[in-house]
């Protein structure tokens, strides 16, 4: 089956570029990456046509979802770091949780993702399955109502300047930089706000910070720095993402 898409508004410019992939590998690129091409193609038009800078702010705002007797909220960049140590602990022993452990785990997180002592209890795998145990018994609805509200929560919108994939950065870096140049504290960027809201905080300050090094290079009659002008960003991750599918052949 040849994937064509014959969108105009959503192929203009682009559908050449899939053509010669496809001609290249000798098949057709799949749905999934046809999605993320048609989303770095629309940054980068945004990028020329200079509506980039309207972001919806709705998934920066905390939210929770009550399940039975236990309360979730918006995950936290500290709540992140736990679902990413129970992660690196499964890779390294897929025998160590079922799916139905590893959710009653990522619930207790989603539970206390803003109580810094509550999180250092999960310091390893024992501690883990005593989680575990103690805290399946507060469940009173099914697991899967639990993970459907998980599900909720994590529909938040992050902004994406770029027009990739929602990046992964280390936590902790940017908890520093949000100290750095929004104030506050490490801890309240890691424990006290939800990551979303953490990443659209994130997202205005490097806006400002492009603006102002594009301020300051045309006062003194130069150009922008390539890597804080918005149009060079998006063709630099709109041809990586080509790049990619040419190698993927």
């Amino acid at each position: 089956m040849t994937l064509t898409v014959d969108i105009a508004e959503v192929t203009e410019g682009l559908q050449a570029d899939l053509d010669a992939v496809a001609s290249e590998r000798g098949r057709p690129i799949t749905l999934d990456e046809l999605t993320r091409m048609v989303t770095r193609h629309r940054a980068v038009r945004r990028a020329w046509q200079g509506d980039g800078e309207e972001i919806d702010r709705d998934g920066a705002l905390d939210r929770s979802v009550r399940v039975g007797d236990v309360t979730m909220r918006s995950q936290s960049l500290a709540g992140r770091m736990m679902v990413r140590r129970l992660l690196r602990w499964n890779a390294e022993d897929p025998t160590l949780f079922d799916q139905d452990a590893f959710d009653v785990l990522r619930v207790w997180i989603y539970a206390h993702n803003r109580e810094a002592d509550m999180l250092g209890q999960l310091v390893d795998v024992e501690a883990a399955a005593q989680i575990v145990e103690a805290f399946a018994h507060r469940l009173t609805a099914p697991l899967v109502e639990y993970v459907d509200a998980i599900d909720v929560l994590e529909g938040a919108r992050y902004p994406d300047p770029d027009g990739g994939d929602r990046a992964n950065p280390d936590e902790i870096d940017t908890a520093r930089a949000l100290t750095k140049y929004a104030g506050g504290t490490v801890r309240h960027w890691l424990y006290e706000v939800c990551e979303s809201f953490a990443a659209h905080v994130m997202h205005a300050v490097n806006r400002a910070l492009r603006r102002d090094a594009a301020e300051s290079a045309k006062a003194a009659g130069k150009l922008p720095p390539p890597e804080f002008d918005p149009k060079v960003t998006a063709m630099s991750a709109y041809d990586t993402e080509l790049d990619r599918l040419k190698a993927d052949g």
